[in-house]
């Protein structure tokens, strides 16, 4: 599960944490696939193995729902090592090892733990737990603490850095949910997903390790007073750096 929360930040693009924590298996979770501008569900399709996870959130599921309306976004079926993909683990949670805890509902990811007399497993988790798993992984495998909101800055900085194109930035915007002059309220499904295509490809890319490699002699990262990366006086190569160890982290918690 740690594996999968940790995808859902650094596989698309970051969204917030309300959007993670919210995620129900068939109803903000959803697998299918678009056909003349409507979604067809994977149960109505003539090849259910061409199926494509989508997220879909209400306008009251998300922070600036009320701005933007109804939100889809394709989930990017990532290459993560040893032959296996994003979508394999996907399954697997909701399948078979999420099922261990007995969910009495459709949340995807669950509460794993019981403490003293409160038995805890299989409750839905919760914004401060998905934040304190993202900050774990940073902090284990790359030996610094990134919360989901810094993760989701330094995206955005890194695209601005690379020279995104404009197209490239609008659709970071509407896939992270957040304020930008272009965008328009409201979309048809097909526009949603269509526009933000340009910066999942993108992403895709630097997942990929497609993108230029870190240069030779990093410096120390630098840090605020209070113990965070400060990810606003990172360099390009710095940059690159941390999304290579991001990279890496989950390869190794996949090979673990």
């Amino acid at each position: 599960m740690s594996l999968l929360i940790l995808l859902f930040f650094v596989a698309l693009p970051p969204d917030r944490v309300q959007g993670i924590e919210t995620l129900e298996i068939g109803k903000s979770l959803i697998q299918g696939t678009f056909e003349s501008g409507e979604f067809v569900p994977i149960e109505r399709m003539a090849d259910p193995k061409a199926a494509t996870w989508y997220i879909r959130l209400k306008a009251n599921q998300y922070k600036t729902g009320a701005t933007y309306g109804e939100s889809w976004g394709l989930v990017p079926n990532v290459p993560l090592g040893q032959g296996r993909c994003f979508y394999d683990y996907l399954v697997r949670w909701i399948t078979e090892d999420r099922l261990v805890f007995q969910p009495d509902h459709d949340v995807l990811f669950v509460k794993t733990l019981t403490q003293r007399d409160r038995v805890w497993a299989g409750d839905p988790v919760n914004r401060v737990a998905i934040h304190n798993y993202v900050k774990g992984a940073f902090s284990r495998y790359a030996a610094m603490s990134i919360p989901p909101q810094t993760l989701r800055s330094m995206f955005v900085t890194y695209l601005n850095q690379v020279g995104a194109s404009e197209a490239e930035l609008e659709a970071a915007a509407a896939a992270m949910h957040h304020s930008r002059a272009t965008q328009r309220s409201y979309y048809d499904h097909q526009d949603k997903v269509s526009k933000m295509q340009p910066i999942l490809t993108l992403h895709q890319q630097l997942m990929a390790g497609q993108s230029a490699q870190p240069d030779a002699a990093e410096t120390a990262f630098p840090f605020t007073a209070g113990g965070w990366v400060d990810y606003r006086r990172l360099s390009d190569s710095q940059l690159r750096q941390l999304i290579q160890q991001l990279k890496r982290s989950c390869q190794e918690t996949v090979a673990n």
